[in-house]
């Protein structure tokens, strides 16, 4: 495990999953991928924050994906029975992640969205896995703190989007940046709040 940096806390897990293991994510979302935007309300119009293809798939789905999530529980000490699906991302060439947070903030989510999001509660951290290299571009970047990830087939990122008294921490802002030579494969895991009330308890800021 390699410390990337400590505010955000980010660091970077090597060898974590095999060429084999990538291969076969990579095949099993290859089959289903679907053009995934994510956009960010400006005014009267809408700004495109992400130009990729994904595809979400439960963490029971077969035996390589329950194993990756036993893993990731090994990696984080997380309960990951509550909480999203994996996706698996394709960047292609150009393909990109504008400047953005993994969390909600859910005091300033609209209120027909509360419920849902509430129950599973916020994105207390991230794990990306990079599943390929990617010959130039792609890099993972934090602006607030100069942090340059690049991606490298094996890795995995993790850093907490939420700090210890459950506030959003703002300097977790990150991007992808394009791709400009090749394709980049990664696959997240959004860990949510709830079921982690024992594992990590909401503590004052100092702790």
């Amino acid at each position: 495990m390699e410390q990337v940096g400590l505010n955000p806390y980010v660091v970077l897990y090597h060898d974590v999953i095999s060429p084999q293991e990538s291969a076969q994510l990579i095949e099993l979302a290859a089959s289903d991928l679907k053009a995934s935007g994510v956009f960010q309300a400006k005014g009267s119009t809408f700004k495109r924050l992400r130009t990729v293809k994904a595809r979400w798939i439960k963490k029971e789905f077969n035996e390589l994906t329950k194993r990756i999530t036993r893993r990731i529980r090994d990696m984080t000490g997380f309960d990951l029975k509550e909480g999203e699906k994996f996706q698996i991302i394709n960047y292609g060439i150009g393909g990109h992640y504008n400047m953005h947070k993994d969390y909600f903030n859910l005091t300033k989510i609209p209120y027909k969205e509360v419920a849902l999001a509430k129950h599973f509660g916020d994105r207390i951290a991230t794990v990306l896995f990079y599943l390929s290299d990617v010959e130039q571009g792609g890099a993972t970047v934090f602006p607030m703190s100069g942090y340059t990830i690049y991606p490298r087939a094996g890795t995995a990122l993790l850093w907490y989007n939420l700090h210890t008294d459950g506030h959003c921490d703002p300097s977790t802002l990150h991007a992808a940046c394009p791709v400009m030579v090749g394709s980049k494969w990664v696959m997240t895991e959004w860990i949510r709040e709830r079921g982690q009330m024992f594992i990590r308890p909401c503590l004052k800021p100092s702790a």
